[in-house]
């Protein structure tokens, strides 16, 4: 994160004297201060979320002023991800002896992020930062532009990895059978994901033995393996009466669908699943 921070601190010093307002903002900013109240990460979903950067316009004086129009860009691993010019349809007021909160949301698409940014598929983290600035006037002049820079960082979310253990044979007979799925999911994210509940369907050689929901209540630490015995009951008159022959071979392709649901900081999300793989068949007397 140092070398991130260093190369941003240079960056917004280029753009403050490139702009030529090294003097007009030693002047404003005894008049105008900004500072970074809040970040906050919003909208948090398996494609994406929303970066919000809150920044506070105090003004120091008995005079009030307004922010007619703000530009910035937004970047990303030192790269620059979005740009931005606006000028409002309304000048901003900051009022006398006052603050406004103004905010910056930043929408971040993993599918566009890695696009442009491939490396940070394997990151946990993505660093950031945020440079711009703020044309502020009096009395309908303008009176110049105060620059801002802050760093931000945000989550790169992974699906839960899914293993296949075993699909255990309890009972077998010419009309049905008791079998347990055993199945290990992994948490490979830098954070907390909270189980609520996951609902699934179990297919084996093509043929559905069934769907089913598992119960959550667990709260699966960064990197931690959580693993689930799953009973069903099959009926072959109405599985399949192929799965019989199955049930007796050491091994089958199988898959395993359905979605998880999970409690994060940042909110609840929903993560579809489909593994495809071999399972290994065992009987148990």
């Amino acid at each position: 994160m140092k070398k991130y921070g260093r190369f941003f601190r240079l960056l917004s010093l280029l753009l403050l004297f490139a702009c030529g307002c090294g003097k007009t903002f030693a002047v404003l900013s005894e008049d105008i201060s900004l500072s970074l109240q809040e970040k906050r990460i919003q909208d948090f979903s398996i494609s994406g979320l929303t970066l919000v950067f809150y920044i506070r316009v105090e003004n120091k004086t008995s005079d009030p002023y307004e922010i007619t129009r703000y530009d910035y860009k937004f970047f990303i691993s030192k790269k620059e991800y979005i740009q931005m010019e606006t000028t409002p349809v309304k000048p901003m007021h900051v009022p006398a002896h006052d603050t406004s909160l103004l905010a910056f949301p930043l929408k971040i698409t993993y599918s566009r992020l890695f696009e442009n940014f491939p490396e940070l598929k394997e990151q946990d983290t993505a660093y950031s930062y945020l440079v711009g600035g703020f044309v502020v006037s009096k009395d309908g002049k303008e009176k110049g532009r105060i620059p801002f820079s802050y760093p931000g960082e945000f989550p790169i979310f992974k699906a839960p990895e899914i293993e296949f253990l075993d699909l255990q044979v309890k009972d077998l007979t010419i009309g049905g059978a008791d079998i347990l799925f055993n199945v290990r999911f992994n948490n490979p994210n830098a954070f907390d994901l909270f189980i609520l509940r996951i609902i699934y369907n179990l297919k084996l050689g093509g043929h559905d033995l069934g769907n089913g929901r598992i119960k959550g209540d667990k709260d699966m630490k960064p990197q931690e393996i959580k693993e689930y015995s799953l009973p069903l009951l099959l009926n072959f008159f109405e599985v399949g009466k192929k799965v019989y022959g199955i049930l007796h071979q050491d091994s089958f392709p199988g898959r395993f669908t359905g979605e998880i649901f999970i409690k994060t900081i940042w909110g609840f999300i929903t993560v579809p699943f489909d593994k495809s793989g071999e399972v290994s068949i065992t009987r148990v007397r």
